[in-house]
């Protein structure tokens, strides 16, 4: 999530929660595996947006189980 601010070493504080907005960062669970990704529901799909240039984007049903939100990032400087 390079290009949203989020670099290797951040903490991701994240808030439970089962809906997210359009564009916000969710915390989403695929399958067995969890991954966090910009969220945004289309008409028939909905779309995962990797904020790193390297990744496509992940299309999936409407139905993906939403764990959470993107609240804060914490990060330490040592």
């Amino acid at each position: 999530m390079e290009e949203a601010g989020i670099l290797d070493g951040d903490t991701a504080i994240i808030q439970q929660q089962n809906m997210v907005r359009n564009g916000e960062i969710a915390v989403v669970m695929l399958d067995d595996a969890v991954t966090i990704k910009t969220f945004y529901l289309e008409s028939t799909r909905v779309k995962l947006q990797p904020e790193n240039a390297k990744y496509s984007p992940i299309y999936c049903s409407r139905d993906v189980r939403i764990l959470g939100r993107l609240a804060h990032i914490l990060r330490s400087y040592r």
